[in-house]
């Protein structure tokens, strides 16, 4: 996968250090590994490969504004719908979102999700990774409080082990509604 794990260990422990697109791939790919089924799991850097598949659950890590991370799935939505996972409830322009993920047509509804916030500036990639990790598993991350704190141990440990699992959270909310 990733010729130098080390580094990417090293970069995940530092608090407060936003996580650049090396770790936010290496966290994709191995959910790619672990979850071949889910379509999306793309490098950040290449949207032209980004592309949703009728029939299979699509998520994908996008990097925003220039300093954001976000998720993005079609889980549990109509067709032509993706929602939006912010940890940041950050402003987003519906139409930079479609083109991001080579929606030409034009049709794309984007639906914002009610999800736990960041506290904080730095951690909006672990709680990105949280969130697909949490959709990769048939989850839905609206019902999830993570536990930011455990977030960048788990991340760096999963790293070295080669295997992503959910991160740490205290409970899952059994809610029949959004």
């Amino acid at each position: 996968m990733h010729r130098d794990v080390d580094t990417l260990v090293k970069a995940i422990r530092k608090p407060g250090q936003l996580l650049s697109d090396k770790e936010i791939n290496y966290s994709q790919a191995l959910l790619r590994e672990q979850h071949p089924l889910v379509c999306g799991l793309q490098d950040v850097i290449c949207n032209d490969i980004v592309r949703i598949k009728p029939g299979y659950l699509f998520v994908q890590i996008l990097h925003i504004n220039g300093n954001h991370w976000i998720t993005v799935s079609d889980f549990e939505c109509p067709e032509d719908t993706i929602k939006v996972y912010d940890s940041a409830d950050t402003y987003l322009d519906d139409k930079a979102i479609q083109a991001i993920l080579n929606c030409t047509n034009g049709k794309m509804n984007i639906q914002r999700t009610d999800i736990q916030q960041q506290k904080g500036n730095g951690d909006c990639g672990l709680f990105a990774i949280a969130n697909a990790t949490a959709l990769c598993h048939g989850l839905d991350p609206t019902k999830i409080y993570w536990e930011q704190e455990q977030m960048r141990p788990h991340l760096a440990q999963a790293f070295e082990q080669g295997e992503l699992n959910l991160l740490p959270h205290d409970s899952i909310r059994n809610c029949s509604n959004n």
